[in-house]
């Protein structure tokens, strides 16, 4: 948020940052096992003002809810842009990838198949539904039959079972 969102004026988390929350936590650890089971999030979030933190958890959101209704942790690691891991059921009806950040950044896409194995991997939904997800989905229902797997999944209703959705 730092660099996508210079505006918001969000202190950025870098290895100073780090080592200050590293040392208020070694303040009440014994053992490197309490360091590790500490509340790290918590010492995080606590370098920002009620302000910024309503900014971070509004633009980096911890979860966001998908077609189906569920809701699906993003992963943020360094290095990489922000991912979710789905089924791809769950997806049916979305027709652009999610963003954050205002809009700035889209999410990476883990499309999952019904044994929670990575499919797919796509910031691009759009094209993914036209260009791959026919290809995908043959393999899908020669696999799964008794999935749910449409023709048009712009239109389909999200599930998050992977089964037929019943009108």
């Amino acid at each position: 948020m730092h660099s996508q969102l210079p505006d918001l004026d969000i202190p950025k988390l870098d290895d100073a940052a780090v080592q200050v929350v590293l040392q208020q936590l070694c303040q009440s650890a014994t053992s490197l096992a309490q360091l590790r089971r500490a509340a790290w999030l918590d010492h995080f979030k606590g370098v920002f003002d009620y302000s910024q933190l309503q900014q971070v958890e509004r633009h980096a959101p911890e979860r966001i809810t998908v077609p189906s209704g569920n809701t699906v942790r993003v992963e943020y690691v360094e290095g990489k842009p922000p991912a979710i891991h789905v089924k791809l059921q769950e997806l049916f009806g979305w027709t652009d990838t999610p963003r954050i950040a205002g809009g700035k950044v889209p999410l990476q896409l883990h499309l999952l198949g019904p044994n929670r194995r990575p499919q797919q991997i796509t910031d691009d939904l759009n094209s993914f539904w036209k260009t791959t997800y026919p290809v995908v989905r043959k393999e899908l229902r020669r696999r799964y039959p008794k999935h749910f797997w449409p023709e048009d999944p712009l239109t389909a209703k999200a599930t998050h079972n992977g089964l037929k959705p019943r009108d």
